[in-house]
């Protein structure tokens, strides 16, 4: 079993963390722009009066063999694309309408 991490090499982590986002926020700004958008267009079409919001993640993960840190922010942008149509029920017996009817 490994030794658990010295608490100053968490305060490190922390530190190359806090140094290393705010360049990856940048980097993303196009795509959390268009996930705002995203979310706004969704919430128009809907109708929606619930408070509108991203989620973002920023993703840290360190390998202590390597002494490597990566840092990433996924940005989901939500698009729905939806079409409805009405399925033939084929159990159900299709009957004649009143002119097909009137026309024999």
């Amino acid at each position: 079993m490994k030794p658990k991490p010295d608490i100053n090499r968490l305060a490190e982590l922390a530190e190359v963390v806090k140094s290393s986002i705010l360049p990856v926020f940048g980097e993303a700004t196009d795509a959390i722009n268009e996930a705002i958008n995203a979310a706004m267009e969704e919430q128009q079409e809907t109708q929606s009066d619930a408070p509108l919001k991203v989620s973002l993640s920023i993703k840290v993960v360190w390998d202590t063999s390597a002494d490597t840190v990566d840092i990433s922010l996924p940005v989901p942008v939500k698009r729905t694309f939806k079409a409805s149509r009405k399925m033939p029920d084929h159990k159900q017996t299709n009957l004649p309408l009143e002119s097909e009817v009137d026309s024999d």
